[in-house]
């Protein structure tokens, strides 16, 4: 993992998500696309959703898997084990409004923000699952 800095900021258009992808696959963040909603009323639309009807989420995925790897999303609970070297991006809510960063074994590690202030608690878990069992994320292909 190589930390990267979010380089735009607020909900919708903070690229923190982005950003811990770039992290977590040592990527510029140039290279990462921003993935959620572009605007207040998507954004709002899309909580509605699904995952599987979620047209954000079909761009990640597909975006993902030219990239060699599926993303695995879940619900942060108290009863899911996360292997302690497993690289993951948690969302939840931080001082402004909605955020992602970087966990390792499900415990935050890097805050793309530069307040670098975290979220309060992780409501998501997002884990990238190599195509190719003999690939470990993290490392170079």
């Amino acid at each position: 993992m190589r930390p990267v800095d979010q380089t735009t900021f607020g909900v919708p258009g903070g690229n923190c998500f982005s950003a811990c992808i770039a992290s977590i696959l040592e990527l510029p963040i140039s290279e990462v696309p921003y993935f959620m909603p572009e605007t207040i009323e998507e954004w709002e639309a899309d909580k509605k959703r699904s995952l599987g009807e979620s047209p954000y989420y079909a761009k990640f995925v597909a975006w993902c898997g030219a990239h060699g790897f599926w993303p695995l999303v879940f619900g942060a609970r108290d009863d899911i084990v996360i292997p302690p070297d497993a690289w993951t991006i948690l969302g939840g809510q931080s001082p402004r409004g909605s955020h992602s960063v970087v966990g390792r074994g499900g415990v935050m590690v890097f805050d793309p923000h530069p307040s670098r202030d975290g979220i309060a608690k992780a409501e998501d878990v997002t884990v990238l699952i190599p195509l190719d069992p003999a690939h470990r994320v993290g490392s170079a292909p």
